[in-house]
């Protein structure tokens, strides 16, 4: 519903956003930095420590640990966990928000552009560990770098193929993810 009311109020064409980042970047050595990729990496950075930090040392982010872990032994503990869905629904929303802001500073975007992302950023949470956020962020480390030697070495087509293979052999050999343990180490 959403995307056919963003296609209807935007349209069907691709939109793009200019932030005033200049489109150029900085040489060191070989390796070109993009600016407006350097700074979307860096916001992201910052959100994913950002959350880390909250989950880890606030103690509405215990609640919400507290929460995911138990929900009735939670209830028990005084936690109102009706207040914390609500609290971890708003913190999700505001960082896919996040997300869609950074995306739209990098490529074109459209009522339909999120499937692409959510299979990765699916992909990623997997790899990395359900519940860990740090391994969330080596996982999607692992499989942007995968993609982008195998594209290089590879070809493009094969971008989803290496990263959704990576996804499969996880899967298959570490059903938990890389960081995962059962309890999270959000």
């Amino acid at each position: 519903m959403l995307q056919n009311l963003g296609q209807y109020f935007l349209g069907g064409d691709s939109q793009s956003t200019n932030l005033g980042i200049p489109g150029s970047g900085l040489e060191i050595g070989s390796v070109f930095l993009s600016f407006p990729r350097t700074v979307t990496f860096v916001i992201a950075l910052i959100l994913i420590f950002g959350t880390w930090i909250f989950l880890r040392y606030s103690t509405t982010g215990a609640a919400i640990r507290a929460t995911a872990q138990n929900r009735t032994a939670a209830k028990y503990m005084g936690i109102d966990t009706n207040r914390i869905y609500i609290v971890t629904l708003g913190i999700g929303t505001a960082l896919a928000g996040a997300a869609g802001a950074l995306l739209s500073m990098l490529f074109p975007i459209d009522p339909y552009v999120g499937w692409s992302y959510l299979l990765k950023a699916f992909a990623v949470v997997v790899l990395g560990g359900v519940g860990s956020v740090i391994g969330t962020l080596v996982g999607g480390l692992i499989l942007g770098i995968s993609e982008n030697l195998g594209a290089l070495y590879l070809g493009g087509g094969y971008r989803d193929v290496i990263s959704f293979s990576i996804f499969l052999a996880v899967l298959l050999l570490r059903p938990q993810g890389l960081f995962g343990s059962g309890g999270g180490d959000t």
